[in-house]
């Protein structure tokens, strides 16, 4: 399988739920890592304890993501999506 690797960025506790929220509406396996540590994506408790690193990145472990999903996580990618999803293609 392909992976897709989006930078991430939450700008508070909320904006983090939100996200889980999103991707547990989904059936791909994600992670969230910051250097060489990685949490599910889907675990609220995991993406909290992240969530202040300036470095995240979501892999979304599917190569046939939803354009609705991405869509949807829009606000907390950083940099450009298509650029992204293009260099992890």
């Amino acid at each position: 399988k392909t992976m897709i690797q989006l930078p991430v960025h939450f700008k508070d506790v909320k904006s983090a739920e939100q996200f889980v929220s999103i991707l547990e509406e989904f059936p791909y396996a994600c992670d969230l890592t910051s250097g060489t540590q990685s949490v599910d994506a889907k675990s609220l408790i995991g993406v909290l304890a992240l969530s202040h690193r300036t470095d995240l990145n979501l892999m979304i472990y599917d190569s046939d993501i939803s354009e609705n999903l991405l869509d949807r996580l829009q606000p907390y990618i950083t940099g450009n999506l298509k650029e992204s999803a293009l260099q992890s293609a």
